[in-house]
């Protein structure tokens, strides 16, 4: 039985003569946590934004849960979840409940579905006190627990996190690192995770894939790294 939940093979991305992601070739097996690492301008983002369909690959075989992530969007979208660093998914001007409603009803969940699933996330996020809130008010930290819990409503199979941790405080890190790992654990949500801090990615991942210039130098367990 095959357990590959993402083929790519030769994805790139050129810009003007210069390629931003060359090649990239790899399978990622259900349920398995990959964490990108790379410096500044070694192409995390931007293949992290072509497997979610945000811009297109200048050329690629790719298929994520049987889809071409942008040719097939509008299926695609509604079997992931994705965070970008700190830009906020949540409506500015309302309160952090509005937003989980909104989703509800985009998704169809169910009251039942809907009530567990907040349920479980405020289990390891703590988000209950904040619903009421307006967005405007909240925190760094607690912004990006609302927004992380707010992808995870809808029980994507795949989670795409881009710097999810840039700028947090320790509490937070550790409390959306140990919501992660339930959810995986959990419900074998498979995860692509990039951040600048090699602790995250020790605490979160079990491989590691390392970019340079748009290319991959090193695919190996996380152990094989250490």
């Amino acid at each position: 039985m095959n357990n590959t939940i993402l083929e790519i093979k030769n994805l790139s991305k050129k810009s003007g003569n210069t390629y931003r992601v060359k090649n990239l070739s790899m399978n990622i097996p259900k349920s398995c946590v990959y964490g990108f690492l790379g410096p500044n301008g070694a192409g995390k983002s931007t293949t992290i934004k072509m497997l979610t369909g945000l811009i297109k690959p200048t050329g690629s075989e790719i298929s994520i849960l049987g889809f071409n992530p942008f040719e097939e969007r509008k299926n695609y979208v509604e079997n992931i979840g994705v965070i970008f660093g700190q830009r906020n998914q949540l409506f500015w001007d309302l309160r952090v409940e509005d937003s989980f409603i909104f989703n509800k009803s985009l998704y169809k969940l169910s009251d039942k579905t809907y009530k567990d699933r907040l349920q479980f996330l405020g289990e390891y996020t703590d988000i209950a006190p904040l619903m009421k809130k307006r967005v405007m008010e909240l925190s760094l930290g607690q912004k990006m627990k609302c927004n992380i819990a707010l992808s995870l409503l809808h029980s994507p199979k795949i989670l795409f996190l881009d710097e999810a941790t840039i700028g947090l405080d320790l509490i937070v890190k550790n409390e959306i690192k140990k919501l992660l790992n339930e959810v995986n654990r959990e419900f074998n949500t498979t995860m692509l995770f990039t951040s600048h801090d090699m602790k995250d990615i020790e605490d979160v991942c079990e491989r590691i894939i390392i970019l340079e210039k748009g290319n991959i130098l090193h695919d190996l367990p996380l152990k094989d790294f250490r």
